[in-house]
C-alpha cells in the first residue's frame, strides 16, 4: 500500500502466522516495523496518511485493526468467528470496507462505520471478493475471484446514490442504479484479455 502523499509504502514481511507490517520511507529508504501485538498484514492507509487499517490474527481468526503509523491508538475493529481481510478506507476516512469469508470459496464485502462501530454488508458477486478501490467520486470497486485456479476476475463499480439518510445507513442500500462490470481473462500460457460491460437499471 502507498500513502496518499506517495512518501511511504506499507508491506507484509514474514509468513502469515508471524507476519509484520513494514513501512518504507521512499526518500530515505529506511524501513520500520509497525508495532503490533498480533501477526499483522494486508495494510491500507487512511486518506490523511496518519492511520493504517490492517488484518491481524486473533486466536487463529483474521480480524480488522487500525492504528497510527507508530502503533499508537491501536483498535480491534471487528470481533466475530468469521475471517476478515483486505481493509480499505473510504475517501473521507469515516468507513472501512473489508471482505468477510462465509466459506472457503465465498466471501462478502462489509462496510464498517468507524463512528458507530456498525458494519453492513453490500451486494457483491458470488465467489471470493475483496475490496480494491474506493474512489473520491463516490464509486466503490470490488474485485471477485471466481474459478478454482484464479484465472477469472470480475470488477464492479457501484453508485452510492442511495446514501442520503442523515443517520448514515451505510452505502449502497438497495439495488444499484448503475454499474460497470469488467471481466479479465488470464489464461495459462496466454495473454490476458478484458471485456467491459456497462449496466443501467
Amino acid at each position: 500500500a502507498v500513502s496518499p502523499d506517495g512518501r511511504l509504502i506499507a508491506f507484509n514481511s514474514g509468513n502469515r502466522a508471524a507476519s509484520s507490517i513494514k513501512i518504507l520511507s521512499v526518500a530515505s529508504r529506511q524501513i520500520r516495523t509497525l508495532p503490533s501485538s498480533v501477526a499483522a498484514f494486508s495494510a491500507s492507509f487512511s486518506p490523511n496518511g496518519e492511520f493504517l487499517a490492517y488484518t491481524g490474527m486473533v486466536g487463529g481468526t483474521q480480524q480488522i485493526f487500525s492504528s497510527r503509523l507508530d502503533g499508537s491508538k491501536r483498535k480491534q475493529l471487528t470481533r466475530s468467528d468469521l475471517t476478515k481481510y483486505g481493509p480499505q478506507f473510504s475517501p473521507d476516512g469515516r468507513k472501512i470496507a473489508y471482505a468477510e469469508s462465509e466459506t472457503a470459496t465465498e466471501s462478502r464485502i462489509a462496510i464498517l462505520n468507524l463512528r458507530t462501530g456498525k458494519a453492513r454488508r453490500i451486494d457483491s458477486p458470488r465467489g471470493q471478493v475483496i475490496p480494491r478501490q474506493w474512489t473520491r467520486k463516490g464509486l466503490f470497486r470490488i474485485v471477485g475471484y471466481h474459478s478454482n485456479n484464479g484465472t477469472l476476475k470480475q470488477a464492479i463499480e457501484q453508485s452510492e446514490q442511495h446514501e442520503t439518510d442523515s443517520e448514515d445507513p451505510g452505502p449502497m442500500e438497495g439495488p444499484y442504479q448503475s454499474a460497470v462490470v469488467t471481466v479479465e481473462f488470464r489464461p495459462q500460457g496466454g495473454l490476458p484479455g478484458r471485456k467491459e460491460i456497462r449496466i443501467q437499471r
